[in-house]
């Protein structure tokens, strides 16, 4: 629906300001608190207030691969993997708040899947812990309280089932049960990977309330009747949606929600869904926070990318933060493309001592940016002193000298707002300010670039006040 070659191109040193407008397109708002509440899927309900009847992984059979169970008192369960990969059958799979499972691995990256057969969802309100990967999946969904936590190189939980001669080969290859759609996977505890290991849930729907963590590595949520993920020879992770959600068995308004915190400094984070046209009022939906800061030039990247939803494939009211993490690296990347796309909240990939980074939406129909959205993409050095403490002359542990080790500060970034239909609303703020100059803002998308008309150049406000940037703004269905 975009088409760069036509865009026209105008040079400006001072602020400039631009409004786009189109037909009427509905407002889209945040969920409220109690609507929010009230998305927990019926089969979940049960778990709030019953933790005393848990009793731990129970009927665990090694089905592929070496290894043994072991439970040394009432609350612990030991895992002893002796293969590289392991596969355990489960008749259930839930923990009190004061039950532990611990996996002992033979490597970082030795794999244990765990196939869950409950007529229930599985509830994790205890402790997780490994030094390798574990893969949890429950057609039937999963559910982290407020009192899990999780440490495991990495963890995959999923709403499907995978075959045991798949895992065997090296294949995971994750299925809904015939007939049905995935189970939904809920997080409102801790869920934290090794550095450079990676947290993946992926379901029907997924939901997060709580905090996953995974330094230098990979978050991604995921939502799909059949996903396809494969772990690349760097051990990355890597996803591709293989059939949409044809089902909202819950009734949920978003395929993913994040009204939590992920982190993953120095790493990527991936919300990715495909469900069927009007089967979700949104796809990707993130009311939370969403950091993966660049550090040492390395990683810092956020994506959110939905297909479907009856009334946008993508929202953002919450932050969305790819800045750099250190005085030395460039700002990182947010993409988020989908069929409409609404960006409410806040949008940033600056940077201190490198160049301002790189903000994309692209929508294949319509992209509204409202309210006060702010997309940023700066570059701009900490003042003297700042972040700096008092420490001791003679100890090497001491602060550096007060406006040493800050950056200089580098060019703006790039932030590109691009659909067949833009809409620039209210008090939205793009900033591209660089110490060394400004960066390029493209608006628009229409196969025919042009200036905006002086009638829409109104609220919208494009700040480079360090120098010039290029301004493209190839008006989509203005009102006239």
């Amino acid at each position: 629906m975009t088409s760069r070659p036509g865009l026209t191109r105008n040079t400006s040193a001072s602020d400039s300001t631009a409004r786009v407008l189109l037909s009427p397109v509905p407002r889209l708002r945040p969920l409220a608190a109690g609507i929010r509440a009230a998305c927990i899927p019926a089969g979940l309900l049960f778990v709030l207030g019953t933790t005393t009847s848990l009793a731990g992984p129970e009927g665990g059979k090694v089905v592929g691969g070496e290894g043994n169970i072991n439970k040394p008192d009432a609350n612990t369960t030991n895992i002893q993997q002796q293969s590289h990969n392991m596969a355990i059958d489960w008749n259930s799979y839930n923990l009190n708040k004061n039950e532990t499972v611990n996996y002992r691995q033979p490597s970082s990256t030795a794999h244990a899947l765990n196939r869950i057969y409950d007529q229930n969802p599985s509830q994790i309100h205890g402790a997780i812990n490994a030094n390798g990967r574990v893969t949890l999946v429950n057609p039937n969904g999963i559910f982290f309280s407020p009192t899990a936590s999780v440490n495991v190189g990495a963890l995959t939980a999923a709403g499907h089932d995978v075959s045991v001669e798949d895992f065997m080969n090296g294949r995971m290859k994750f299925r809904a049960p015939e007939g049905q759609s995935a189970g939904a996977v809920i997080n409102q505890g801790l869920l934290q990977a090794a550095t450079g290991g990676s947290i993946n849930l992926i379901g029907g729907s997924v939901r997060n309330e709580g905090l996953i963590i995974a330094s230098a590595g990979q978050v991604n949520l995921v939502a799909g009747d059949q996903v396809t993920m494969d772990f690349d020879g760097d051990g990355l992770v890597r996803f591709a949606i293989d059939k949409e959600v044809i089902e909202n068995a819950e009734g949920v308004d978003s395929a993913i929600s994040n009204t939590g915190e992920i982190s993953a400094d120095g790493g990527t984070v991936i919300l990715s869904g495909r469900a069927a046209q009007n089967v979700f009022s949104h796809v990707v939906n993130n009311e939370g926070v969403i950091r993966a800061g660049r550090i040492e030039n390395q990683g810092g990247k956020i994506v959110l990318a939905g297909t479907g939803g009856s009334q946008s494939s993508v929202i953002n009211t919450g932050t969305l933060d790819a800045s750099a993490g250190d005085a030395t690296s460039d700002g990182g990347t947010v993409e988020i493309t989908g069929d409409t796309i609404e960006q409410q909240g806040v949008i940033k990939a600056d940077s201190t001592g490198g160049d301002g980074g790189t903000i994309k939406l692209v929508a294949e129909d319509t992209n509204i940016i409202s309210g006060d959205a702010v997309m940023s993409a700066t570059s701009s050095p900490l003042p003297v002193g700042e972040g700096q403490g008092e420490g001791d002359e003679d100890d090497s542990s001491s602060p550096l000298p007060l406006g040493e080790g800050q950056g200089e500060g580098g060019k703006g970034g790039s932030v590109h707002v691009l659909g067949d239909k833009v809409a620039l609303l209210d008090a939205s703020t793009i900033d591209v300010s660089g110490e060394l100059g400004g960066g390029e803002v493209l608006i628009g998308g229409d196969f025919q670039g042009k200036p905006v008309p002086e009638r829409y150049q109104e609220r919208l406000r494009i700040r480079t006040p360090a120098g010039p940037m290029s301004v493209a703004t190839p008006p989509s269905r203005l009102m006239p």
